[in-house]
């Protein structure tokens, strides 16, 4: 279950096996970055709306999908790399993931080189650290658990999993980063 709490602005995700607090939105652009848990949000019909002098963000969640909106409210034209969606770092996780513990399955942009790893290992057909776009799967194989985590249409931005590691060695504790790559100049009004 995936849960937005409007008062600090974080997500919280509660699946055996995968539960984390303090998740976050983050939107950047060429002009600024914008955080959820910088922003106050108000709830208005079933949505969470924040408000900056140039910006409205719209996140709605159903517990198991989530979605978020941008909407240029200033006078001047900005442009969106990426939205970081739903932001989970490794220390948001408790119990933590610890990468040797877990297999991903990564599917690249060309399904040629799509397979299962173990996270952020590196392998003959992936460099360890890439971007699994459209799905993912995090899977723990003495438990059982596994996580799904993929994209559904309508959507206008390639989406896709970054796998957040605690050390740069990739072999501590992950979390990760649900990413939409937007590339898309937001017009006023």
């Amino acid at each position: 279950m995936l849960k937005f709490d409007p008062k600090s602005g974080t997500f919280a995700l509660k699946v055996t096996g995968f539960s984390a607090q303090g998740g976050t939105l983050r939107v950047t652009t060429d002009r600024f970055v914008i955080r959820s848990d910088e922003l106050t949000w108000s709830e208005e019909a079933g949505r969470f709306v924040a408000r900056t002098p140039n910006v409205q963000i719209i996140v709605s969640t159903d517990g198991r999908t989530v979605s978020a909106v941008v909407e240029n409210t200033g006078t001047v034209p900005f442009t969106i790399s990426e939205i970081a969606v739903v932001f989970f770092p490794p220390k948001s996780f408790s119990p933590p993931l610890h990468c040797k513990e877990h297999l991903q399955y990564v599917h690249h942009l060309s399904c040629n080189s799509a397979g299962v790893r173990l996270v952020g290992r590196k392998t003959v057909w992936s460099e360890g650290d890439e971007r699994s776009y459209m799905v993912t799967v995090f899977h723990h194989p003495h438990t059982g658990d596994s996580l799904l985590i993929g994209s559904l249409p309508p959507s206008q931005t390639l989406s896709g999993v970054d796998v957040l590691h605690s050390a740069g060695h990739r072999e501590g504790d992950f979390g990760f980063s649900l990413v939409a790559e937007c590339q898309a100049e937001i017009q006023p009004g």
